[in-house]
Protein backbone atom coordinates (compact mmCIF):
# COMPACT_ATOMS: atom_id res chain seq x y z
CA UNK A 1 0.00 0.00 0.00
CA UNK A 2 2.85 2.19 0.54
CA UNK A 3 4.29 2.58 -3.15
CA UNK A 4 0.53 2.48 -3.69
CA UNK A 5 0.26 5.72 -1.85
CA UNK A 6 3.21 7.25 -3.00
CA UNK A 7 2.05 6.36 -6.87
CA UNK A 8 -1.23 8.24 -5.88
CA UNK A 9 0.21 10.62 -4.01
CA UNK A 10 3.20 11.64 -7.43
CA UNK A 11 -0.19 11.67 -9.56
CA UNK A 12 -1.74 14.57 -7.47
CA UNK A 13 0.88 16.02 -7.55
CA UNK A 14 1.50 16.53 -10.96
CA UNK A 15 -2.43 17.43 -11.93
CA UNK A 16 -1.73 20.46 -9.65
CA UNK A 17 -2.92 20.16 -5.96
CA UNK A 18 -0.49 21.47 -3.71
CA UNK A 19 0.60 20.36 -0.55
CA UNK A 20 0.21 16.49 -0.88
CA UNK A 21 0.93 14.86 2.16
CA UNK A 22 0.18 11.24 3.49
CA UNK A 23 -0.78 10.25 7.13
CA UNK A 24 -1.53 7.41 9.22
CA UNK A 25 -4.87 7.98 11.43
CA UNK A 26 -5.68 9.68 14.33
CA UNK A 27 -5.32 7.81 17.87
CA UNK A 28 -6.72 8.61 21.45
CA UNK A 29 -10.12 9.95 22.18
CA UNK A 30 -11.63 7.23 21.72
CA UNK A 31 -10.73 6.55 18.05
CA UNK A 32 -10.40 3.29 16.66
CA UNK A 33 -8.54 3.17 13.39
CA UNK A 34 -8.32 0.28 10.83
CA UNK A 35 -5.35 -2.01 10.55
CA UNK A 36 -3.69 -0.49 7.94
CA UNK A 37 -6.00 2.95 7.39
CA UNK A 38 -4.10 5.82 5.02
CA UNK A 39 -4.79 9.34 4.34
CA UNK A 40 -3.96 11.69 1.92
CA UNK A 41 -4.67 15.25 1.87
CA UNK A 42 -3.86 17.87 -0.84
CA UNK A 43 -4.44 21.39 -1.03
CA UNK A 44 -6.73 23.05 -4.60
CA UNK A 45 -6.53 26.64 -4.03
CA UNK A 46 -9.04 27.31 -1.13
CA UNK A 47 -10.80 23.55 -0.90
CA UNK A 48 -9.02 20.12 0.63
CA UNK A 49 -8.89 17.21 -0.53
CA UNK A 50 -9.09 14.00 1.60
CA UNK A 51 -8.70 10.53 0.23
CA UNK A 52 -8.52 7.26 2.95
CA UNK A 53 -7.74 4.14 2.15
CA UNK A 54 -8.20 0.84 4.68
CA UNK A 55 -8.30 -2.87 3.68
CA UNK A 56 -11.80 -4.17 2.82
CA UNK A 57 -13.80 -5.61 6.14
CA UNK A 58 -15.06 -8.77 4.64
CA UNK A 59 -18.60 -10.03 6.16
CA UNK A 60 -18.88 -13.01 8.31
CA UNK A 61 -19.28 -16.26 6.81
CA UNK A 62 -17.78 -17.76 3.33
CA UNK A 63 -20.03 -15.52 0.85
CA UNK A 64 -18.68 -12.27 -0.41
CA UNK A 65 -19.46 -9.09 -1.73
CA UNK A 66 -18.23 -9.14 -5.93
CA UNK A 67 -14.86 -6.89 -5.76
CA UNK A 68 -15.87 -5.08 -8.88
CA UNK A 69 -19.04 -4.00 -6.89
CA UNK A 70 -16.37 -2.34 -4.07
CA UNK A 71 -14.65 -0.61 -6.46
CA UNK A 72 -17.78 0.92 -7.38
CA UNK A 73 -19.55 1.54 -4.17
CA UNK A 74 -22.56 -0.97 -5.52
CA UNK A 75 -24.98 -1.27 -2.42
CA UNK A 76 -27.03 -3.94 -2.47
CA UNK A 77 -25.50 -6.59 -4.61
CA UNK A 78 -25.53 -10.12 -4.46
CA UNK A 79 -22.91 -12.16 -2.31
CA UNK A 80 -20.70 -14.73 -4.01
CA UNK A 81 -20.08 -18.62 -2.68
CA UNK A 82 -16.42 -19.19 -2.92
CA UNK A 83 -15.71 -20.23 -6.54
CA UNK A 84 -17.45 -17.54 -8.15
CA UNK A 85 -15.95 -15.12 -5.78
CA UNK A 86 -12.57 -16.20 -6.99
CA UNK A 87 -12.88 -16.01 -10.49
CA UNK A 88 -14.20 -12.69 -10.16
CA UNK A 89 -11.45 -11.27 -7.71
CA UNK A 90 -9.53 -12.67 -10.55
CA UNK A 91 -11.01 -11.29 -13.14
CA UNK A 92 -10.96 -7.54 -10.89
CA UNK A 93 -7.34 -7.52 -9.80
CA UNK A 94 -6.07 -8.93 -13.24
CA UNK A 95 -7.91 -5.84 -14.73
CA UNK A 96 -6.59 -3.37 -13.00
CA UNK A 97 -3.20 -4.07 -12.58
CA UNK A 98 -3.07 -4.96 -16.77
CA UNK A 99 -4.72 -1.79 -17.00
CA UNK A 100 -1.97 0.60 -15.24
CA UNK A 101 1.05 -1.60 -16.32
CA UNK A 102 -0.23 -1.08 -20.36
CA UNK A 103 -0.35 2.42 -19.67
CA UNK A 104 2.83 2.72 -17.84
CA UNK A 105 4.73 0.90 -20.89
CA UNK A 106 5.30 3.11 -24.28
CA UNK A 107 6.32 0.85 -26.86
CA UNK A 108 6.37 3.60 -29.23
CA UNK A 109 4.30 7.63 -29.26
CA UNK A 110 0.88 5.50 -29.69
CA UNK A 111 1.46 1.56 -29.37
CA UNK A 112 1.09 -0.09 -25.89
CA UNK A 113 1.27 -3.33 -24.85
CA UNK A 114 -2.16 -5.45 -24.31
CA UNK A 115 -2.44 -7.95 -21.47
CA UNK A 116 -5.32 -10.52 -21.51
CA UNK A 117 -5.95 -12.79 -18.71
CA UNK A 118 -8.28 -15.83 -18.69
CA UNK A 119 -8.97 -18.64 -16.36
CA UNK A 120 -11.23 -21.88 -16.49
CA UNK A 121 -11.28 -25.02 -14.57
CA UNK A 122 -10.07 -28.05 -16.72
CA UNK A 123 -12.29 -30.93 -15.01
CA UNK A 124 -9.25 -33.23 -15.40
CA UNK A 125 -8.26 -36.12 -12.72
CA UNK A 126 -4.60 -35.29 -13.44
CA UNK A 127 -1.98 -38.26 -13.39
CA UNK A 128 1.03 -37.99 -10.58
CA UNK A 129 3.41 -38.13 -13.14
CA UNK A 130 4.34 -34.75 -14.95
CA UNK A 131 4.62 -36.53 -18.47
CA UNK A 132 1.47 -37.90 -18.14
CA UNK A 133 -0.20 -34.85 -16.94
CA UNK A 134 1.81 -32.97 -19.36
CA UNK A 135 -0.10 -34.94 -22.12
CA UNK A 136 -3.04 -34.90 -20.25
CA UNK A 137 -3.46 -30.53 -20.26
CA UNK A 138 -2.20 -30.64 -24.14
CA UNK A 139 -4.76 -32.65 -25.24
CA UNK A 140 -7.51 -30.81 -23.01
CA UNK A 141 -6.27 -27.51 -24.77
CA UNK A 142 -6.13 -28.59 -28.30
CA UNK A 143 -9.76 -29.39 -27.87
CA UNK A 144 -11.36 -27.11 -25.01
CA UNK A 145 -12.95 -23.81 -25.94
CA UNK A 146 -10.22 -22.28 -23.07
CA UNK A 147 -7.74 -23.60 -25.61
CA UNK A 148 -9.19 -22.40 -29.02
CA UNK A 149 -9.60 -18.72 -26.91
CA UNK A 150 -5.61 -18.49 -26.24
CA UNK A 151 -5.18 -19.65 -29.87
CA UNK A 152 -7.30 -16.68 -30.95
CA UNK A 153 -5.94 -14.46 -28.77
CA UNK A 154 -2.50 -14.96 -29.46
CA UNK A 155 -2.83 -15.71 -33.45
CA UNK A 156 -1.95 -19.29 -32.61
CA UNK A 157 -3.14 -22.55 -34.32
CA UNK A 158 -4.05 -25.45 -32.46
CA UNK A 159 -0.48 -26.97 -33.08
CA UNK A 160 0.31 -24.82 -30.36
CA UNK A 161 -0.14 -27.66 -27.82
CA UNK A 162 1.20 -30.57 -29.62
CA UNK A 163 3.71 -32.68 -27.24
CA UNK A 164 6.81 -32.06 -30.10
CA UNK A 165 9.51 -29.46 -29.12
CA UNK A 166 9.71 -26.83 -31.52
CA UNK A 167 9.82 -23.08 -31.21
CA UNK A 168 5.82 -23.29 -32.34
CA UNK A 169 4.95 -24.77 -29.54
CA UNK A 170 4.56 -24.06 -25.85
CA UNK A 171 6.97 -25.40 -23.77
CA UNK A 172 6.69 -27.24 -20.41
CA UNK A 173 8.72 -25.88 -17.28
CA UNK A 174 10.14 -26.96 -14.60
CA UNK A 175 10.07 -25.00 -10.88
CA UNK A 176 13.74 -23.45 -11.61
CA UNK A 177 12.96 -22.80 -15.41
CA UNK A 178 9.58 -20.94 -14.02
CA UNK A 179 11.60 -18.63 -11.46
CA UNK A 180 13.96 -18.13 -14.09
CA UNK A 181 11.16 -17.17 -16.37
CA UNK A 182 9.42 -14.78 -14.75
CA UNK A 183 12.40 -13.56 -13.60
CA UNK A 184 13.81 -12.62 -16.72
CA UNK A 185 9.80 -11.36 -17.96
CA UNK A 186 9.39 -9.11 -14.89
CA UNK A 187 13.43 -7.79 -16.27
CA UNK A 188 11.83 -7.19 -19.45
CA UNK A 189 9.16 -5.20 -18.53
CA UNK A 190 10.72 -3.09 -16.39
CA UNK A 191 13.62 -1.96 -18.39
CA UNK A 192 11.02 -1.78 -21.03
CA UNK A 193 9.41 1.02 -18.59
CA UNK A 194 12.62 2.37 -17.84
CA UNK A 195 13.33 3.23 -21.09
CA UNK A 196 10.04 5.00 -22.13
CA UNK A 197 9.81 6.79 -19.44
CA UNK A 198 13.39 8.52 -19.94
CA UNK A 199 15.66 6.37 -17.69
CA UNK A 200 19.63 7.30 -19.63
CA UNK A 201 21.01 4.42 -18.11
CA UNK A 202 20.71 0.76 -19.40
CA UNK A 203 20.52 -1.08 -16.07
CA UNK A 204 18.13 0.14 -13.67
CA UNK A 205 18.65 2.03 -10.52
CA UNK A 206 19.14 -0.26 -7.43
CA UNK A 207 16.26 1.67 -5.56
CA UNK A 208 13.77 0.90 -7.84
CA UNK A 209 11.35 -0.64 -5.50
CA UNK A 210 11.60 2.13 -3.54
CA UNK A 211 10.58 4.85 -5.79
CA UNK A 212 8.42 3.19 -8.71
CA UNK A 213 5.33 1.20 -8.41
CA UNK A 214 5.66 -0.30 -12.05
CA UNK A 215 7.75 -3.48 -10.42
CA UNK A 216 5.31 -4.62 -7.94
CA UNK A 217 2.60 -4.80 -10.44
CA UNK A 218 4.48 -7.11 -12.36
CA UNK A 219 5.16 -9.32 -9.38
CA UNK A 220 1.99 -9.00 -8.18
CA UNK A 221 0.94 -9.97 -11.37
CA UNK A 222 2.50 -13.00 -11.80
CA UNK A 223 2.05 -13.84 -7.97
CA UNK A 224 -1.87 -13.37 -8.68
CA UNK A 225 -1.97 -15.93 -11.75
CA UNK A 226 0.24 -18.34 -9.03
CA UNK A 227 -2.26 -17.82 -6.07
CA UNK A 228 -5.31 -18.76 -8.57
CA UNK A 229 -4.52 -22.20 -9.47
CA UNK A 230 -3.38 -23.13 -6.07
CA UNK A 231 -5.15 -23.75 -2.43
CA UNK A 232 -2.87 -22.76 -0.37
CA UNK A 233 -0.10 -20.24 0.08
CA UNK A 234 2.18 -23.67 0.53
CA UNK A 235 1.56 -24.70 -3.18
CA UNK A 236 3.31 -24.36 -6.30
CA UNK A 237 1.30 -24.50 -10.13
CA UNK A 238 1.74 -28.54 -10.85
CA UNK A 239 2.20 -27.42 -14.56
CA UNK A 240 3.77 -24.15 -15.87
CA UNK A 241 4.46 -23.54 -20.12
CA UNK A 242 5.70 -20.83 -21.80
CA UNK A 243 5.63 -19.09 -24.96
CA UNK A 244 7.44 -16.25 -26.71
CA UNK A 245 8.66 -15.48 -23.35
CA UNK A 246 10.23 -12.67 -22.70
CA UNK A 247 9.07 -10.87 -25.66
CA UNK A 248 12.65 -8.87 -26.26
CA UNK A 249 11.12 -5.35 -25.49
CA UNK A 250 14.58 -4.16 -23.99
CA UNK A 251 17.85 -4.34 -25.88
CA UNK A 252 18.77 -6.74 -22.27
CA UNK A 253 16.49 -9.58 -23.64
CA UNK A 254 16.68 -10.09 -27.47
CA UNK A 255 14.44 -12.42 -29.74
CA UNK A 256 14.83 -13.45 -32.89
CA UNK A 257 11.29 -13.39 -34.11
CA UNK A 258 9.20 -10.30 -34.99
CA UNK A 259 6.11 -11.73 -33.32
CA UNK A 260 5.74 -10.39 -30.41
CA UNK A 261 3.11 -12.06 -28.45
CA UNK A 262 3.65 -14.15 -25.67
CA UNK A 263 2.09 -16.82 -23.11
CA UNK A 264 2.54 -17.65 -19.96
CA UNK A 265 -0.06 -20.47 -18.95
CA UNK A 266 -0.03 -22.20 -15.26
CA UNK A 267 -2.03 -25.42 -14.08
CA UNK A 268 -3.09 -26.25 -10.65
CA UNK A 269 -5.15 -29.40 -9.48
CA UNK A 270 -8.07 -28.22 -10.68
CA UNK A 271 -7.97 -24.68 -12.29
CA UNK A 272 -5.61 -23.32 -15.47
CA UNK A 273 -4.85 -19.42 -15.89
CA UNK A 274 -3.40 -17.43 -18.56
CA UNK A 275 -1.76 -14.41 -19.34
CA UNK A 276 -1.37 -13.39 -23.15
CA UNK A 277 0.73 -10.31 -23.47
CA UNK A 278 0.80 -8.50 -27.16
CA UNK A 279 2.93 -6.29 -28.13
CA UNK A 280 3.00 -5.80 -31.43
CA UNK A 281 2.78 -2.24 -32.69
Amino acid sequence: MRLLIAHLADRLDAEGLDGVVWIGPATGQGNAPSAGERHILARRGRGLLRLTMMPARLPDGQERPDPACELTSHQGCALLNPSRYQQADLRTRAACTTTLLSESLCLTNSSRPRFHVVSSPHHLDLPAGTDDADRAIRGWLSTSEFGAELCDEGGWDETVWDHRTSEDTCTLLDAPALTALITALQDDLLRAYLAGSGWPHPDPPADTDTHQLFPWLVRDLCATLADHVVDSPDETPLLAYALGLPLGLSPAHPTDGDDEVGLLLLVGRTRTVALVIDANT
